[in-house]
């Protein structure tokens, strides 16, 4: 399956059905990615080099009309869209045997989406920029969670691990990070291996060093976004503690302390700056 930008994440066909059947229940764990990451996209999108507009809802697959995520305080929220609304036309384009979510993303080009659905109702919303990269939930027992300069991925156990949005937020902005300040292309630039060789010598270095960059960049996404980064060092600390990431990590990820430490004096940078009424800006942002 492609990514589009429709499609903001992936999820197993076990969540688009609770969506679909369940009007009033607890956040699913694929509702919770779609709304954190929408968020941070479209709240920090001046930390953003490449914008492009995001859509405010998910449709179940590529060519289904279905609706089955309607991101919360969002515009096609506000336009009144909810999850189980089933699409007949967009921006006047019938969507009947055809690739929806190509019709939709022509519609984001055009900044406006007008819905026509099924039960006669007709909404229009405009969309909103943001850094534009897709995120997947994918169905996993590992705390495991990727970015490949395009998209995202977080696994299922990773989203269950975090108590809160504010800690998914962590790991959902350190991805986030790794692609908005172009860690693939620049690793790849320096011919760094990710493979056998990642954890030797100045391949390991390299890639740690981006860790740690998208460590920083992650809270001050979130700063941008209105979560809480305070809990940033406790979350980090009891990651370590399940995942090993301490004395035994393999030098491309730094270790737990180093972890937690790096968080407490990035809040702290950022507190300063909000106190003089400065937006979270960190050094090395892509500004626009």
């Amino acid at each position: 399956m492609r990514y589009t930008r429709t499609m903001l994440l992936r999820f197993a066909l076990s969540y688009v059905c609770l969506l679909i059947t369940v009007s009033a229940h607890a956040a699913t764990p694929a509702e919770r990615v779609a709304t954190i990451s929408y968020r941070l996209q479209t709240r920090a999108v001046a930390l953003c080099s490449d914008l492009s507009p995001m859509a405010s809802f998910l449709i179940a697959d590529e060519k289904s009309p279905i609706v089955t995520i309607v991101v919360p305080d969002a515009p096609a929220a506000d336009a009144g869209l909810r999850a189980g609304d089933v699409i007949s036309t967009i921006n006047g384009h019938a969507v009947a045997g055809a690739n929806v979510a190509d019709i939709i993303d022509d519609a984001l080009d055009q900044g406006m989406i007008a819905l026509s659905l099924s039960d006669q109702r007709h909404l229009a919303f405009k969309a909103q920029q943001g850094c534009g990269f897709a995120v997947g939930l994918e169905n996993g027992t590992r705390l495991d969670a990727y970015a490949d300069g395009k998209a995202v991925a977080v696994s299922s156990a990773l989203v269950s691990f975090t108590r809160t949005d504010d800690e998914l937020a962590v790991i959902i902005g350190h991805e986030l990070a790794h692609n908005i300040l172009k860690h693939r292309d620049i690793l790849d630039s320096e011919h760094v291996s990710r493979g056998f060789f990642a954890v030797f010598g100045k391949n390991a270095e390299r890639i740690r060093q981006t860790e740690e960059d998208a460590d920083v960049m992650a809270l001050y996404l979130m700063a941008r976004s209105g979560y809480d980064i305070n809990i940033a060092p406790d979350f980090w600390d009891r990651f370590g503690a399940r995942t090993g990431a301490g004395v035994f990590s393999d030098g491309t990820h730094p270790r737990t302390k180093a972890r937690v430490a790096r968080a407490i004096t990035t809040i702290a940078a950022i507190r300063a700056q909000q106190a003089k009424g400065d937006l979270p800006t960190p050094h090395f942002a892509p500004l626009n």
